[in-house]
């Protein structure tokens, strides 16, 4: 009987420690989380105000969130198999255990390293507002969209510039794959193209509407009675 007492004893013990093992590894979890949304919620905040826009600051809550998630899961992985059958076939694949070190040291505004958190490049914006000024585009005359086609090849390598000096800085800077930085470089080569066929509107513009053209700079004594607004509805 004592015998039987003690081996029911020893085995209600193993069990509350084992139970009390997975209740620590529970609390654990849970904490981490708490801890990963509480992170991810302060980013989010910063992003935020930082842009001035809710959906930024969702977008960064979601990334910041899922990169820690990751982590977590990564982590457990390291440390043993936990988790078996569906769930252990559906979980995330672990991070990669090291990144391409930024040739700059400490954090900036454009890195996740310093105490300032960056919005973001504007590409959007400024492409939005160059969108809204062509949709109501209303030049006074031909000679006047001359002249802005004129612009335009200027405009085209600015833009490019922008993409060049955000090639340079995310190779100096940021933890980024050899091939993002390529093609980003694609594209500025690519942009680059785009303002070199630009340079040929401003001739080409000359060329074709020579006639035009003359008319409006070599005017004939009266030209100005001949214009189409004074005679356009008037027939013989």
């Amino acid at each position: 009987m004592g015998r039987r007492i003690g081996t029911g004893a020893r085995a209600v013990w193993r069990n509350t420690a084992a139970a009390r093992r997975a209740a620590g590894r529970r609390i654990g979890r849970a904490g981490a989380a708490l801890w990963d949304g509480a992170v991810s919620g302060l980013a989010g905040f910063g992003a935020a105000l930082w842009q001035r826009s809710v959906r930024a600051g969702l977008d960064t809550l979601r990334a910041v969130w899922n990169r820690r998630r990751r982590a977590r899961v990564a982590r457990r992985v390291a440390a043993g198999p936990t988790m078996t059958g569906p769930a252990a076939a559906s979980a995330p694949a672990p991070v990669a255990t090291f990144v391409r070190r930024p040739a700059t040291a400490g954090g900036t505004a454009s890195t996740y390293g310093g105490s300032a958190m960056s919005g973001g490049h504007h590409f959007l914006a400024p492409a939005m507002e160059l969108e809204r000024i062509a949709s109501t585009y209303t030049p006074e005359g031909m000679m006047q969209v001359g002249r802005d086609f004129a612009a335009l090849p200027d405009a085209l390598v600015h833009i490019a510039n922008s993409m060049k000096i955000s090639t340079a800085r995310a190779h100096a800077e940021q933890p980024l794959d050899p091939k993002v930085i390529e093609i980003m470089q694609q594209v500025y080569r690519l942009q680059i193209k785009a303002a070199e066929l630009a340079r040929e509107l401003p001739n080409a513009f000359r060329k074709l509407h020579h006639v035009d053209i003359d008319r409006l700079q070599n005017q004939r004594t009266g030209e100005r009675e001949w214009d189409v607004t004074r005679n356009a509805d008037v027939t013989l």
